[in-house]
This record gives structure tokens, sequence and C-alpha cells, in this order.
């Protein structure tokens, strides 16, 4: 048996997955990411798959030595999540070759049913109690939460009291029979975890995590013995050696993150980390030091069974024993992909040997994969059959959806692609209304006129819900965007939403992570300098913000020093004006109200289809002039 194809598999809005084929027909599949370099990692991806193209793969040790040590330059999160994937997708050949589960290859299993904690956020304290009772209600005996925004190097008094106040309140939701943990995130200097971990203590938490971030693990040892509480760390640990001090500090749990680290199950023994034991989201499956197998969660089970009970589905697919990511909101019991309420994922394993089915959902067609193959003279190619969801198991009978569904149409959109867009499309329609009905309306009449880029305001009520809707009615017919984001949270939101470029209204904190999450983003700027200095920080293309204050004799202006700049005008650019923009230089316009009208507060749809229609003629010219 001989590696024949290595393919990675972006999904919005910033997971990777990758599939290994064999000239034998078996297919293995991993998931190589770190969030918000999903990009960079596929490109690791393929540059390993040079070496695995024609290699056996049940070498897997051999292959991990390789990769991992072959060359000058080790370890770090690109390459040990890249590694991290593909080894997993090597396992999950070797278990289909010897028709087992991947568990068996690791001793068999110890437990069927294993405790889980949701996630309930926590960034505004106002909102903490009524998501808490939310999972209460959902049946949960444990949540996890943020602690704070940013801190400064020295907590000051109030800070200290915002943090216990979180706590205070989850404990009075959750009561004494539950559980709270609380996450960092790395925003403490060890003097101010110092002073707020005994604070903590009189509530309870189950444990604190990430209290310092992963550089400075030699003072670790300096909060974890001023803590009465247990300390938690490991997901930005990449190798049993990056986790060595950590141990040595006398850290309570251990959360290797397995999509980011050069670690993974052997034969037997875990030789770089320890065996799964709890799970947690929203991002990938946490592991402590424990015996016990990889078992699946899902909202509406207090405890999860690996029973042989098969995924609830009106349409089922026969799949061979695997690895998989299932997701669902923990809200709502819906088999939806949405992101109106918080992510439920977790690594599931089978523990039978009998047949188990996958769900999958009708939009299975469209899109380009990546991929190499020995006679593959590009990494790209067209493939006769149209790409499924990742095989896979799940222990539970609540419903699932397999979150590696594979949409084509929703690919990680690169900066490259976007000014390409940019550049041929010429319009940018921007949607902000009172009503989020309308304004999913709206959208959707702009795209079917062909308008493809469309900014979703998040000022408007329920934008995510607007994004994430919109994103699945419309498919690759147009690409959507989210405006206004102004804070870390705002791209945070947008990112989960499924928004696939952003849009600033200024060089801001919003700006800042927008960038950081690896998404396209056009800047809001006015001045040579601000344009500047956000092309420099990472912008896809400049939004010329308030565009009407200059007109299109400032836009010219500006171009003669920066000829080669994109520049996109917004506000007040109407059909007329547009024209002259184009003629001062712009790569595309950016149109609100003269584009919607009131057809977003839930005005005439109609006449929004004219008016996008004479945009577009404008935009046609421009292109063509």
């Amino acid at each position: 048996m001989k590696i024949t194809r290595v393919e990675t598999f972006a999904v919005p809005p910033r997971w990777l997955f990758c599939r290994i084929e064999t000239d034998d027909g078996v297919v293995g599949w991993g998931e190589p990411v770190v969030e918000g370099r999903a990009a960079t990692v596929r490109t690791a991806v393929h540059e390993l798959a040079e070496y695995l193209v024609g290699q056996d793969p049940m070498r897997i040790e051999d292959h991990w030595q390789t990769m991992t040590k072959g060359t000058f330059y080790r370890g770090g999160p690109i390459l040990s999540s890249a590694v991290a994937g593909i080894d997993q997708a090597l396992w999950d050949i070797a278990g289909k070759a010897l028709d087992v589960p991947v568990h068996v290859l690791l001793g068999g299993p110890v437990r069927d049913r294993v405790r889980a904690y949701s996630w309930v956020g926590g960034d505004e304290p106002g909102e903490i109690a009524e998501a808490l009772q939310a999972q209460v209600e959902a049946g949960f005996t444990a949540v996890k939460m943020n602690a704070s925004g940013r801190i400064g190097k020295l907590a000051t008094a109030g800070e200290v009291h915002a943090v216990v106040e979180r706590a205070r309140i989850a404990r009075e939701v959750l009561g004494p029979e539950r559980d709270f943990a609380i996450d960092f995130h790395g925003r403490f200097t060890t003097a101010s975890a110092r002073r707020v971990l005994p604070e903590l203590a009189p509530l309870h938490p189950l444990f604190v995590e990430e209290p310092l971030l992963p550089e400075y693990a030699h003072r670790l040892e300096d909060v974890v013995s001023a803590s009465p509480v247990p300390i938690a760390t490991g997901e930005r640990l990449f190798s049993r050696t990056d986790a060595l001090p950590a141990l040595q500090a006398g850290i309570a749990v251990l959360q290797p993150d397995l999509s980011m680290r050069e670690a993974s199950p052997r034969c037997g023994v875990w030789r770089r980390w320890p065996r799964p034991s709890m799970c947690s989201s929203p991002r990938t499956a946490r592991w402590v030091r424990s015996r016990s197998p990889p078992v699946s969660r899902s909202p509406s089970a207090r405890r999860t069974s690996s029973s042989r009970n098969r995924a609830s589905a009106s349409t089922t697919t026969p799949v061979p024993r695997s690895w998989t990511i299932w997701s669902t909101p923990r809200s709502s019991g819906s088999t939806r992909a949405t992101s109106t309420g918080p992510w439920v994922r977790a690594w599931a394993s089978r523990s039978t040997s009998r047949p188990y089915v996958a769900r999958t959902t009708a939009r299975r067609t469209g899109g380009a994969r990546c991929g190499v193959t020995p006679t593959a003279p590009s990494p790209n190619g067209d493939l006769p059959r149209a790409p499924g969801p990742i095989p896979g198991l799940v222990s539970s009978p609540a419903p699932a959806l397999a979150l590696a569904e594979y949409h084509g149409e929703q690919l990680m959109l690169s900066h490259t692609d976007f000014t390409r867009e940019l550049r041929r499309d010429r319009l940018v329609a921007i949607v902000r209304g009172s009503d989020p009905k309308a304004a999913l309306a709206s959208v959707l009449a702009l795209a079917q006129e062909g308008v493809r880029l469309i900014e979703i305001s998040l000022t408007t009520p329920g934008a995510e819900a607007v994004i994430t809707q919109a994103v699945e009615e419309i498919g690759s017919d147009a690409v959507i965007g989210a405006g206004t984001v102004v804070t870390e949270q705002d791209a945070l939101r947008a990112r989960d939403a499924g928004a696939r470029w952003m849009v600033t209204p200024a060089l801001d904190r919003g700006f800042e992570h927008a960038v950081a999450l690896g998404v396209p983003v056009l800047a809001g700027a006015l001045t040579p300098t601000e344009a500047v200095a956000a092309m420099r920080s990472g912008a896809a293309a400049v939004k010329l913000f308030p565009a009407s204050i200059g007109g299109p004799a400032y836009l010219r202006a500006l171009r003669d020093p920066l000829p080669d700049m994109p520049f996109v005008p917004v506000g007040g650019v109407d059909a007329e004006a547009a024209r002259d923009y184009f003629a001062a230089g712009a790569v595309a316009v950016g149109v609100g109200s003269p584009l919607l009208g009131d057809a977003a507060q839930g005005g005439d749809l109609a006449q929004l289809r004219v008016r996008a229609r004479e945009f577009l003629t404008v935009c046609a010219a421009g292109a063509d002039a």
C-alpha cells in the first residue's frame, strides 16, 4: 500500500482538514490547523506531501521522525500542526487497513462515559448569568468561561474585582453541585495572577486555565505555589519538551490541542502525549493525563456514551471506521450548521466493530480542492467526484452535523483572491438595517442580481445570524463579509458567523484582531499616513472613508504618490460618483444607502434590484475603461 494523494480542505470560518489517499483505496482524515493560520498550515501540509506521496502509510513512526526531525528547523505551531494532521490521517488509514478502530490500536477502551463541559464566553458580565442558565437547562454539569478582557501588567483593584464578580455570578447560578472553570488566556502577569487566584479560591473553580503566556513557563511554578486553585495549561505547547516545565511546575491539568501538536497516538503507549480524558470546546478536544479513549459530545447528552448508536439522519451513508469532528450548536437541538450558538466539538471514535453511519446533507457539489499526486503538475485539480463529508462515527444518539462537510464555495478566502474579486466586480454592497429578516432578504436579492461582494454590518440586529444564513443560502454566488468590525469581540463574532472578509472603519483594535485571524480586511483610512499604515499592517485593501469629504479629486491626489494602493471609496457614493471614482483610479466602490435604500428596513426589494442592476452596469463600464 502506497500513499497516492494528499489533499486539504478549508472549511469556514477557520478550519482545515487533511485527506490522505492510498493506492488500495483506503483514505485517512486529520485536522491540521492553527487558528487564524489555516492557509499557512495548508502550505506546510503540501510541502510535507512531496515527501509522503509514494511512501508506505503504515510506517507511521518513521514518517513522524522524518517530518519532525529531518530538517534543520523544527517545531513551532505551523509545522507541528501540519505533522499532527498528517499523523492523525495515517492512524486513520492504519485502523481501516487492519479493520479495527484506532482506539483498539491504542490498547482498547477503559471507560464508556466521560464528563463534558461547555463554553459560555464571559466577556460581557451582564450576559454571564443567562448563558450559564442555558447550559444548566441543556444538562451540563460544568462550564468554562473567560476571566476578563485585557488586563494591565499590574491588575488594579477594579480588574481583580471584575474577575471575582464573574466567578461569583457563575457560582450563584450553578450552585454547589455544578462546576465552572476560568480561562485566563495568558492575559495575566505573574504578579497579577498571584494576586487574583487566592481571591477566587472561596468560589471553588474547577481549574484556572493558562494564567500566563507559554513563554513565561519558567514563572509558572511561582503561580502554582501561590494558588489554592488547580492550574491548567497546554493549549500553546507543541511538544512534550514544551510541556515538561509546566508539569514540573505542578499544574493539575495538561491540555494539549491535538491539532497543534507534533504528537499523536502510538501503539500501546502515548510516547509524546498522554491518553485523552476530558473534552473542551469550542476548538478541539482537550486531553489530560488519564487512560481513556476519545468520545464524542453532544449538547443533549449529560454523559456521553460510546454505545452502538447510529446517527439520526434522513440521509445516511455507510462509512469505514474513522475519527472525525462533529459539531452542533449547544443552544439548539438542530442539526443545521449555524454559528448563532456556541460550538461543541470533540473527537469521536467508535468502540465496536459494527458499521456506523454518518450524516450527509444535500449540498455536496462544487468547488475546487487541493492535492498532491505523483503526476499532477499543479496542486490544484478537478476531480471526477464531488467531495463529501469526512467519514466518521458518533457514539451518541443525539443529532449531529459533520463540521467537515465540505462545500467548495466556502473555501478560505486569501488576500489575493479578495483583491481579485474587488478588481473584477468593483462593487461592495453594504447592508445595514434595523430588521434582520429584511437585511437577509436584501442580501439574497443582491446576490440574485449578480452582486458578489456583500458586506453585512455588525450594527444590524442579529447580524451574525444574517451572515450565517446568507452564507448557507447563497453558497458560491456571493462572498459574504462583515462590516463595522471595531473590537476584538466583533472580529471573533464575524469569524464565527462565517464571514470570509471583514471591514473596519478605522485602524483600531478590530482591525488588529481581524488581521490576526488571517481573513482579508478592507481597512478604513482617510489620510496617506493611515493608508500606508493599513497596508503595512496586513490590510488587503484600503476603504477610503468617508470618501465624500474629498471626493474623486482627493482620491486622484492620493494615488499620485500611492499609485499601486487598492483604494475602495465608501461614503456618499451614488452611481454618478462611482463613475468619477473609477476614473480617478478606484479599484472598487462601497455603496450603502444609495444602493440599498430602505430595503434593509423592510422597504421595496424590487427597487433594490433595479438599483443593483444600475450599479453593476456602472461598475462593468468602469472595469472596461
